[in-house]
């Protein structure tokens, strides 16, 4: 264990985003995590209990969060291993400032069938949502709310004319900018007039105080991201697959 945490964030990152195949990346993040672990000990509890309990995605989970710590890592240093986060009252993670140093990293991460994306960021608050392509079962209302409250959130970015998909990146949208405010999806479906009753809608900027951003994925994902610095985001970097890579990666954390 780390005598006590030792922020030092990079002065030169102010926004980072990170795609995972977290099947492919499996076996490195495991082998790394084995050889220096990363991973708090409510985590590894919690993986514990996901893996007593039968769930089949205990392993992606526990994947995803090993690489989570690894991005942090690059932004922060190596002190903060196996530091537990703080949980502030939306539910939002977050790492605890050593006294004297720098405030750490905000981050956020989406993970949903064998993939994850992963924001961190020194300019503020960033919430960021992945959904793949999947069966949908909601009613006709609730979805036009829901693509509406997501126009009103991004007028500027055209949603994808096919239904399932046009939803996908709609639902994205909306949590994304929820992670962002820290105050959960329930809220801004609330916000949105989604749930309470279409006269109950708010304004875009009662919905979210942050930009909110589609991001570009592979066929079959759809994301976004909400935060100070989402304009400039210029790429998406996928995380390393295999040991060679994933050794060269860590050799950018501080």
């Amino acid at each position: 264990m780390n005598d006590g945490p030792q922020h030092h964030v990079r002065p030169n990152r102010s926004l980072e985003v990170l795609f995972v195949d977290l099947t492919r990346a499996h076996d490195a993040l495991d082998a790394t995590e084995r050889a220096t672990p990363r991973l708090s000990d409510d985590q590894r509890t919690r993986f514990d209990d996901m893996t007593r309990r039968g769930n089949k995605d205990a392993a992606l989970w526990r994947t995803a969060h090993i690489a989570l710590r690894i991005a942090l890592e690059r932004f922060a240093g190596t002190g903060i291993r196996e530091v537990a986060y703080v949980i502030d009252p939306g539910g939002r993670p977050r790492l605890a400032a050593a006294d004297g140093l720098m405030p750490c990293p905000h981050f956020n991460l989406s993970h949903t069938g064998g993939y994850a994306l992963i924001a961190v960021s020194n300019a503020g608050p960033v919430g960021i949502d992945l959904e793949v392509d999947r069966t949908l079962s909601i009613s006709s209302d609730r979805r036009q709310r829901i693509e509406a409250a997501a126009v009103r959130l991004s007028p500027d970015q055209p949603l994808p004319v096919a239904p399932d998909a046009r939803f996908l990146q709609a639902w994205v949208r909306l949590e994304a900018a929820a992670k962002a405010g820290g105050h959960g999806i329930g809220q801004i479906l609330t916000d949105a007039g989604v749930v309470g009753g279409a006269g109950s809608a708010r304004d875009t900027q009662a919905l979210s105080t942050s930009p909110v951003r589609d991001l570009k994925m592979q066929s079959g994902c759809y994301a976004a991201i909400a935060g100070p610095q989402c304009q400039q985001l210029l790429t998406i970097e996928n995380f390393p697959t295999d040991a060679a890579a994933l050794g060269e990666f860590l050799k950018e954390a501080t």
